[in-house]
């Protein structure tokens, strides 16, 4: 009966190692949705800013691209 008491415990102990983690995984996808969601939207106000800039400027890029490849 000792053993399995001792095996319990182990499962105890795992299962709340594994319920750490899982809360700070958690934390980690929030922190992650909030900093794209905040570069997503400095893109899309870049890209209003600039977005004739870049287009004019595109094509340069693409044929310099296919020079390298």
């Amino acid at each position: 009966m000792n053993r399995v008491h001792e095996e319990l415990e182990k499962l105890n102990i795992a299962t709340d190692v594994i319920n750490k983690l899982e809360l700070q995984l958690d934390e980690a996808r929030a922190t992650f949705r909030k900093i794209q969601a905040s570069w997503s939207q400095k893109l899309n106000e870049l890209s209003r800013k600039y977005g004739s800039a870049i287009a004019k400027g595109r094509p340069y890029y693409e044929a310099k691209l296919k020079v390298l490849l």
